[in-house]
């Protein structure tokens, strides 16, 4: 009989010994926050908003040259509406499918051509430097190194010309 009175007590009191020692559950954290004293804004003021812009549809397309796109060609949908050519739209041979804007690529022909006049009036001006170290040099008027110096000037100046 006592041990069953140990038991009775053992089973009575164990259970709260061991829910005692336990961690709270249903204890919040505390989250910091600041407060500020309410201000009135100025109605003026730029709003900034962040987005992501998804185009509508997309076409990709390859070009000889750089250069935004000023136009891509339309044909008439189902619907009779214009809409812009889209895979599976029946082409033809050298037809245009978008023009690009002319003004980087022409930027480009006008930088090669100065180039090219450049390349032409250091030649002319070495041709002419050449000639003249040929007599110099024939007459032994002018050393070698120097002549040297003319001939290698005529010769890349050529090279630059058409190259260029």
């Amino acid at each position: 009989m006592k041990t069953a009175i140990k038991i009775l007590a053992l089973s009575v009191i164990l259970p709260y010994l061991f829910t005692g020692c336990g961690k709270d559950e249903n204890q919040k954290t505390v989250t910091p926050v600041r407060v500020e004293k309410a201000t009135i804004q100025n109605e003026n003021a730029p709003l900034r908003y962040t987005a992501t812009v998804n185009p509508y549809n997309q076409v990709n397309l390859d070009f000889k040259v750089d250069g935004y796109i000023r136009e891509i060609w339309q044909v008439e949908g189902a619907d009779g509406r214009m809409r812009i050519i889209q895979e599976g739209d029946n082409v033809v041979k050298d037809m245009p499918l978008a023009l690009v804007d002319p003004t980087e690529y022409l930027a480009k022909v006008v930088e090669a051509k100065s180039q090219l006049a450049e390349a032409r009036a250091t030649l002319q001006k070495d041709t002419a430097a050449y000639k003249r170290a040929q007599i110099l040099y024939s007459e032994q008027s002018m050393i070698a190194p120097e002549y040297d110096k003319a001939v290698k000037n005529y010769k890349v100046s050529n090279a630059q010309e058409k190259a260029a």
